[in-house]
């Protein structure tokens, strides 16, 4: 879980550096730091994205699964003012679409939970109230 929270901390500086990104109310070594990110661009743009929907479909930690599962929706949820919310909505289920594709050519797909963690993942992404 510390190297969890290591790639949140430096995925924050490093899009915060960038003007990607608004950190709010946080200390900069809070683990939190993440989870209070306003992104100011299309998810799809921010720097290390990537990262956290492989931790998603490949983690063997539940809670390190989880929690990234959690800051995925979160980033795909938490914008400034200035970004078209359908359009992010959109992106994310075109993301997850092509993503689940690919996982459902994966012979070994059900094996590894990979299937069950993406349908976790949207499950939870209509929890999120997005204003």
């Amino acid at each position: 879980m510390k190297a969890l929270i290591c790639i949140y901390q430096f995925f924050n500086l490093i899009n915060e550096s960038k003007g990607l990104v608004i950190l709010e109310d946080s200390a900069a070594d809070s683990e939190d730091n993440l989870l209070s990110a306003r992104s100011k661009v299309d998810p799809s743009k921010l720097y290390g994205i990537e990262v956290f929907w492989k931790i998603v479909q490949e983690a063997n930690d539940k809670e390190v699964m989880e929690k990234s599962r959690d800051l995925l929706n979160r980033i795909y949820s938490n914008f400034t003012t200035d970004i078209d919310i359908a359009a992010v909505k959109k992106l994310f289920i075109e993301t997850y679409l092509d993503r689940l594709a690919k996982i459902i050519d994966d012979p070994n797909a059900l094996e590894k939970g990979t299937l069950s963690k993406m349908i976790r993942l949207i499950e939870d992404l209509s929890l999120i109230h997005i204003s």
